[in-house]
């Protein structure tokens, strides 16, 4: 009787393991996920620390809000301070890989810039998270690096 009890008791954990690995293999993905990615980035040779907000469409178009600033103190302003819009359009090279072009709307230290056309190369790092690279050329050549976390 004990042995059968313990059988039971195993194999209903089982069951239960296998269900929520289960669930979490076949979960459908969403076709709209908001996205928050801490950010560094390099604009007229300022390093600059800070986060983008977004809506990610299918996981290939991100349209976004960024806002980053640099904490060394110069004649004008406090900081440097890059902030606008951000849109994106990435295609899959395998599973891996996205890779595509980018623009921004952007101000520098609240004077508006030329709009900024990069390429953007995304690395994916798991369920929902992303590490993204981004060069291109405005006003003034630039790049980031940015955490990409999707929120469901």
């Amino acid at each position: 009787m004990k042995k059968l009890i313990i059988s039971a008791a195993l194999m209903l954990c089982a069951n239960w393991a296998f269900s929520q690995s289960y669930y979490y293999r076949n979960q459908s993905p969403k076709n709209v996920s908001f996205q928050v990615a801490p950010t560094v980035a390099n604009y007229d040779n300022s390093m600059l620390i800070g986060a983008s907000i977004g809506v990610n469409v299918n996981e290939r178009f991100n349209l976004s809000y960024f806002h980053t600033r640099d904490y060394d103190f110069s004649e004008t302003y406090m900081d440097n301070r890059w902030a606008g819009l951000y849109a994106a359009m990435v295609f899959p090279i395998n599973d891996c890989f996205d890779f595509g072009p980018a623009v921004r709307l952007n101000t520098f230290n609240g004077e508006w810039k030329k709009v900024f056309v990069g390429a953007e190369l995304r690395v994916d790092l798991g369920w929902n998270t992303k590490l993204g690279f981004e060069y291109g050329m405005g006003e003034k050549a630039g790049g980031s690096l940015k955490l990409i976390w999707n929120i469901y």
